[in-house]
């Protein structure tokens, strides 16, 4: 059996099923920290977000998100080597 493969599905039930869904953004940033992502001060994930690999998320501070928002430049958060262009 692949250990890995199955750790990552664990991993994928656990934070779509059962953090997702947590009213406290407080436990959910935990968890999702703990999960490997990379948060940034005052960032929000909206309750129900579906997340597939964690480990390869950073998000910024949401003033840099709302910054880069007005200034009509195109953005996108939390997956790498894709780039809006």
């Amino acid at each position: 059996m692949d250990w890995a493969f199955f750790k990552k599905d664990l991993q994928y039930i656990f934070l779509n099923q059962i953090v997702s869904s947590i009213p406290s953004w407080t436990i959910r940033i935990f968890f999702y920290k703990c999960s490997g992502m990379k948060i940034g001060p005052k960032a929000r994930i909206g309750i129900n977000t579906v997340i597939i690999s964690p480990k390869s998320i950073t998000i910024g501070c949401r003033r840099d998100a709302v910054h880069q928002a007005e200034s009509a430049e195109p953005f996108l958060i939390g997956h790498p080597g894709v780039s809006p262009r």
